[in-house]
């Protein structure tokens, strides 16, 4: 039977102090997540600031509409002229629910992609 041949004691520390330096050397050149270069640069709060805009638009819009409807019901005379304003009301209601809507819509817009075309 052969025999393998040792390495001495002292020659292993060497090999295993040579290891350690070229792992720290390699994860010394990881990047950091907070790295403008691999981090998306997309604003997070865009949208989101975005879309509080467009509510407290429509909020506004709201606000005014209901006080022009109190200030229209009381001066109406006729039960016509509030089933009118009534009407009036409701319309003006759902646009500007549809304006909410197509605000915040415009609020996530990524982009004119293709979608991988």
């Amino acid at each position: 039977m052969s025999s393998i041949p040792r390495v001495p004691h002292r020659a292993s520390r060497i090999l295993l102090l040579a290891g350690v330096i070229v792992m720290a050397a390699a994860v010394s050149q990881c990047k950091m997540v907070t790295d403008s270069a691999t981090r998306p640069q997309v604003d997070p709060t865009g949208a989101g600031n975005c879309i509080s805009a467009c509510s407290h638009q429509a909020n506004d819009m709201m606000r005014e509409e209901s006080d022009l409807h109190v200030a229209n019901v009381k001066a109406c005379k006729s039960p016509e002229c509030k089933q009118q304003e009534a009407a009036r009301h409701t319309a003006a209601v759902q646009a500007i629910q549809d304006f909410r809507k197509t605000c915040q819509a415009g609020c996530h817009h990524q982009g004119g992609g293709k979608g991988g075309r």
